[in-house]
């Protein structure tokens, strides 16, 4: 079986600064757009994320995901997806702790993810969340056909 590894996101440190600090809610970000997967000739996917460093306190993560899209010639600045509806989703939390660094955490993606693949992240911010906290990874994606 012949596949590719597309390296979406180099490695780079991440860094969340007073994002739910004096809330009693927790605070989120995103989607940030990390990038767009043409993944119409693969039927296996596997979301890859490489971290080499993480001081994601208990209660916030950043969340990895890998969504279907769709686009139209009939409304060229438009991305169509479904609210939630994920191919695959990685999380990093206060897990993997800084003594368990480096690592990698995958997730393989669900048969129908189409032939169009969104590569985002969602960040979450504890509300006990003291101030700043920073992970330093890379997200990769894995096709096979």
């Amino acid at each position: 079986m012949s596949g590719i590894e597309v390296v979406v996101s180099q490695m780079v440190q991440h860094k969340f600064t007073d994002l739910a600090q004096g809330s009693n809610t927790d605070k989120k970000l995103g989607p940030i757009f990390l990038g767009e997967i043409d993944t119409s000739q693969y039927r296996e996917g596997t979301l890859e994320v490489l971290i080499t460093e993480s001081t994601i306190p208990t209660g916030s993560s950043i969340v990895v995901i890998a969504a279907p899209v769709a686009r139209s010639a009939d409304a060229p600045g438009v991305v169509f997806g479904t609210q939630n509806v994920f191919a695959a989703s990685v999380t990093l939390d206060s897990t993997p702790t800084p003594s368990e660094v480096p690592s990698m955490l995958r997730d393989a993606f669900d048969p129908n993810f189409g032939p169009l693949v969104a590569i985002a992240l969602v960040v979450t911010a504890g509300a006990n969340n003291t101030g700043q906290f920073t992970a330093t990874f890379q997200v990769n994606v894995s096709l096979k056909n």
